[in-house]
């Protein structure tokens, strides 16, 4: 790791990303796919933002962390004291977006809305509203990342995952709920960080909706 670093490697991968300009870099990117665990439960959801009715658009909800075990023995903070914090950064089809940041706790609490534009002008698809069919083609993940800073002001790369959204597309009601996994990164790059829970939804809904087993197999693909 210290040779890579030395070598520019891990500097080239995070301006690559261009989550913030001037953030100092520590780790390598991991490029391991989040592991996604549907839940029955339906989580409280934020407040829908306003759209453009005649765009396509997949409004990402972050609704709290859990497990992040490494921060359980975190004591409660007096007023004014200053403490580490995550702050979750996504990148999704040129288009870059970033939490508030949180204290660091063991149930860190990250509540945020992302409205994703799943069409886009300059790319090509943004001429007429896009059906399922249309999105089941766009291949581009949400990359997800999470960054601690701590109280001396130094940032570390603690999780990177990819979300495949897709399973949104065969929802009845065009949305999903489920826990995503972060792993660490570098040589941690299998153990747990903590869990995220998750809600998409597509807006405005889909008119048909597609089966499980061809969005299944597209992903697969």
């Amino acid at each position: 790791m210290r040779a890579l670093r030395r070598r520019g490697i891990i500097d080239d991968v995070m301006r690559d990303l261009s989550f913030v300009q001037d953030m100092p870099n520590r780790e390598v990117i991991s490029a391991t796919k989040a592991s996604k665990h549907f839940v029955d439960k339906e989580p409280a959801e934020l407040k829908k933002p306003n759209i453009d009715p005649t765009r396509r658009y997949l409004y990402m909800q972050i609704l709290g962390g859990k497990a992040f075990l490494e921060h359980m023995q975190e004591s409660e903070l007096l007023p004014g004291q200053v403490c580490s914090t995550f702050t979750l950064y996504l990148h999704f089809r040129n288009q870059r977006f970033r939490s508030k940041p949180v204290p660091c706790a063991c149930e860190p609490d990250l509540q945020e809305g992302f409205l994703l534009e799943v069409q886009r002008d300059h790319l090509g698809d943004g001429s007429k509203m896009a059906d399922a069919i249309t999105m089941l083609s766009i291949r581009d993940p949400v990359h997800m990342v999470l960054i601690k800073t701590d109280t001396s002001n130094e940032r570390t790369l603690v999780a990177s995952c990819f979300v495949d959204w897709q399973s949104v597309l065969s929802s009845p009601n065009g949305r999903t709920n489920s826990a995503v996994e972060l792993l660490g990164v570098g040589s941690e790059a299998k153990v747990l960080v903590g869990i995220l829970n998750l809600k998409l939804e597509l807006l405005p809904q889909l008119n048909q909706t597609l089966t499980q087993e061809v969005v299944n197999a597209q992903v697969r693909h």
